[in-house]
């Protein structure tokens, strides 16, 4: 579960920082390409942050039914 959640937090760095240039593309092509891009890095961010919220309530479910977790 650490290694998802360091991995959701290094993709939104990402999202943040997002130093990409497009300069040498078509004004029209660099709106689309860095508002696409922009979209799949936060689908992204959304897809783990959701297996991280799964994986710690299947951690708690295995806790409270005292059972080894499966993750």
């Amino acid at each position: 579960m650490i290694p998802l959640g360091t991995e959701v937090a290094t993709v939104l760095v990402l999202l943040a920082v997002f130093p990409f240039n497009f300069a040498s593309l078509p004004s029209a092509a660099q709106n689309v390409t860095e508002l696409s891009i922009r979209l799949g890095i936060a689908a992204v961010a959304v897809g783990m942050g959701i297996a991280l919220v799964v994986k710690f309530v299947r951690l708690m479910v295995a806790f409270a039914r005292n059972e080894p977790a499966e993750l």
